[in-house]
């Protein structure tokens, strides 16, 4: 359905269940790596999905406030 290329993530539409999606982190090395890669990150339904979305970018807009107040150490992007 999508990838981000920046994170290295496929989000998949299953075939078993159209109503849900998986968000898969991909490996480079193409095989499994032993810290975990490829990982299913996340398996839900869409509306799942978009409120997890959200709550990621709530919480980035946070983290941006604090770092403008000063109020933390920028975080490497």
């Amino acid at each position: 359905v999508a990838h981000d290329v920046a994170y290295d993530d496929i989000l998949c539409q299953l075939v078993s269940d159209p109503h849900r999606f998986a968000l898969v982190h991909l490996t480079m090395a193409g095989e499994p790596e032993s810290f975990g890669l490829p990982s299913i990150d996340f398996e839900g339904t869409w509306d799942d999905f978009m409120r997890l979305q959200q709550a990621v970018s709530d919480t980035l807009a946070v983290v941006d406030e604090e770092e403008r107040l000063g109020l933390r150490d920028p975080i490497d992007k």
